[in-house]
């Protein structure tokens, strides 16, 4: 166990200064287990759908604290041997976490002081090996009494007065194999609890434990000598792990009002104050003040995990455990929690639902916090598009568009760059992107960009887009051998003048091939008539912008001009002659 200069003490679970742990504990494999399991068992998200569908119940509440604790336990046992600075720090949110629940969410149909006392046969008992030596052995049975674990301390003791025949210390056995801790559940049986402390009384007082060293100490203990208490408190690394058994044996009768009250008691008999971030995490959690507990539990743990989700549980119990001055903790420790989350590579996907139950200010902070995203791939990209619609973010997800559509641009990824561009919403943008694959793009690639085949009208934003459209249709009609339709797109894309200069050489080639079908009349007469109308036209006006081809692929688009024509004049004839 870590005392304040950092050195190890004691056997039993010491109040360790959480400040002092790793403060990279998130990247631990093991804590990000426990950071999935909290989330995706799903612990959090179904005390949020609980709390939202009805008024939670008390046995649900202690249902999740028990999921949580579980959680953490779970986790302890996957660390190895190099892991005991993590495995510390677990403990200790044990021990926090098993206190709160005692404290703040059962129910107190029991009493405290047996609360208290479960929380230690939890949290605090020893379970070291305890060797034939008297001396070793009956300090064992110390430890079981003092943490109320009376069937234990009665065994150790009748074996060690069956193998020394000693009637007093069998008596002992006897007297401390009846005390019953459940008698404290009810008001009405305290008083029997009590005699059964009398009746080990009776039996220091008889002097038949003279002389018997440590036994008479525990007898004394049992029947409620402070003084006895005082001197083996030594035994304890802190005043904490007094309060169970000072409250069993002084105060069986306490309320949670008293706690405050026995807390200063117990530091004053152990001879000891807070001494670090635990003890102090404790003395207000005894105090029955969960707030400046959670306070310090953030302030002092390397992590955001038990804060969180203690606040979280602690409000569902009571919005006033969390509370105050109308600022809800909570919400701000989740965000912290959300935050921490996204820090680390994987951990955002988890950290978005905390902040979704955070309203209008973890909607603000998810925002925030997705621009930060590096966004590497369309599955990362897609996720977050869904994050943003479910939030309502409708600009961040046109931004998320935005960035995946010039990513994948720059990676020549054609289709997918087009899709993100509409996604977007911005027409400006997906009609560069439209004119970027118009202009870079060959027409065997644009015909197998899919996307273009689904577009409808209402999505047609550019000319660029309506070409590329057009183009993409023309040759799939082509390939199933629909040469009417393909004929007619083809004449339509020519003559409207939106396509790009660079595919007027194909276009025409494309309509030469169609016009060469042999005793077939592809193309009619009027659209051939309109064709060479157009051809004539462009001639007249020095058309089809060639000063904007390069040279050498001028004389290549007159000389397609010149072979279009002379196949539409053919075309012509024939359509005539039939």
């Amino acid at each position: 166990m870590f005392c304040l200069d950092g050195s190890i003490k004691g056997e039993l679970l010491r109040a360790v200064s959480l400040k002092n742990a790793d403060q990279r504990s998130l990247t631990h494999p093991a804590m990000q287990t426990l950071i999935h399991e909290s989330y995706c068992t799903p612990t959090f998200s179904r005390a949020q759908k609980l709390a939202k569908e009805a008024t939670i119940r008390v046995d649900d509440l202690r249902l999740l604290s028990l999921e949580y604790r579980s959680a953490l336990r779970g986790t302890q046992s996957s660390l190895g041997d190099e892991d005991s600075e993590l495995r510390e720090t677990l403990n200790v949110y044990e021990l926090i976490w098993s206190l709160a629940e005692s404290i703040f969410i059962n129910p107190h149909v029991s009493s405290i002081v047996v609360d208290v006392a479960m929380w230690s046969q939890v949290c605090l008992a020893r379970t070291t090996y305890a060797d034939e030596k008297y001396k070793n052995g009956i300090i064992e049975v110390a430890y079981f009494v003092l943490s109320g674990l009376f069937s234990s301390a009665a065994a150790f003791l009748e074996s060690y007065a069956t193998l020394t025949d000693d009637a007093a210390i069998a008596e002992l056995s006897k007297l401390i194999a009846n005390i019953n801790i459940a008698l404290l559940n009810d008001a009405n049986t305290q008083i029997d609890f009590i005699n059964q402390q009398k009746a080990v009384r009776d039996l220091c007082d008889s002097g038949r434990l003279w002389g018997k060293g440590e036994a008479e100490k525990i007898a004394l203990i049992v029947s409620g000598d402070p003084s006895a208490l005082k001197r083996i408190s030594g035994l304890l690394d802190s005043w904490f792990e007094l309060m169970p058994a000072y409250l069993m044996f002084l105060r069986p009768c306490a309320t949670l009002s008293d706690l405050h009250e026995i807390v200063q008691e117990c530091m004053k008999m152990h001879g000891s104050q807070n001494e670090g971030s635990v003890d102090e995490v404790m003395s207000t959690l005894f105090s029955l003040d969960s707030l400046r507990a959670l306070q310090l539990i953030c302030t002092s743990s390397p992590d955001w995990w038990l804060s969180a989700h203690l606040a979280d549980l602690l409000y569902k119990c009571d919005p006033r455990t969390t509370t105050a001055h109308g600022v809800d903790a909570r919400q701000f420790i989740l965000i912290e929690y959300a935050k921490s989350l996204f820090a680390e590579p994987g951990m955002w996907r988890v950290a978005v639902d905390y902040l979704l139950e955070c309203g209008e200010e973890g909607c603000e902070n998810l925002a925030l916090l997705i621009e930060t995203m590096p966004i590497d791939n369309e599955k990362t990209a897609i996720a977050l598009s869904g994050v943003c619609a479910k939030a309502s973010l409708r600009q961040i997800a046109s931004d998320v568009a935005k960035t995946m559509a010039y990513k994948l641009l720059r990676e020549e990824h054609w289709g997918s760059a087009l899709s993100w561009a509409m996604r977007s919403g911005d027409p400006s943008l997906t009609s560069m992107v439209a004119d970027q694959i118009a202009g870079r793009c060959s027409p065997e690639t644009v015909s197998t960009i899919g996307m273009l085949a689904h577009l409808s009208a209402e999505m047609v934003q550019s000319p660029s887009l309506l070409f590329l459209h057009k183009y993409h249709s023309f040759r799939n009609s082509l390939m199933e051998g629909a040469k009417g339709d393909a004929a007619a797109l083809l004449v339509d894309l020519i003559t409207s003048d939106f396509a790009p200069r660079k595919f007027r050489p194909v276009l025409f080639t494309d309509l030469i091939a169609i016009l060469s079908y042999e005793d077939e009349i592809i193309v009619d007469k009027e659209a051939t008539l309109n064709m060479i109308q157009y051809l004539n036209r462009n001639d007249a006006e020095q058309g089809f912008g060639v000063e904007q081809l390069e040279d050498e692929n001028m004389d290549e688009l007159s000389k397609k001009c010149d072979m279009l024509r002379y196949a539409l004049l053919n075309n012509l004839a024939n359509a005539i002659a039939n």
